[in-house]
């Protein structure tokens, strides 16, 4: 699983990108912070 970080990818971004689909969680610690994580 590879995890990384982004910012402002909104709370509901899952979309095929490069034949990988993302899923997105908020950093509960900052709110701000949103990481998204690919599903491969």
């Amino acid at each position: 699983m590879n995890v990384q970080l982004g910012t402002n990818f909104g709370s509901n971004w899952e979309k095929e990108k490069n034949g990988k689909k993302y899923e997105t969680f908020q950093n509960a610690s900052d709110p701000k912070n949103i990481f998204y994580r690919v599903r491969y």
